[in-house]
């Protein structure tokens, strides 16, 4: 079975906004708010299990 889903730790930056890392994965996000990281974690989502010419076509 492939995996399809990702598990991010999710805490308040030092820096102010917030970051998430990928639990086993050793990666890392962050965004200015709540919302700005959900965003930023669908992304990294779509780069993570999206056929790279899928996601050329959504360029």
């Amino acid at each position: 079975m492939s995996e399809t889903a990702i598990i991010f730790e999710v805490a308040g930056s030092p820096d102010g906004g917030c970051e998430g890392q990928v639990l086993g994965r050793g990666m890392f996000t962050q965004g200015d708010d709540w919302a700005d990281l959900k965003k930023m974690a669908r992304d990294l989502h779509v780069l993570l299990f999206l056929p790279l010419s899928v996601c050329a076509k959504k360029r």
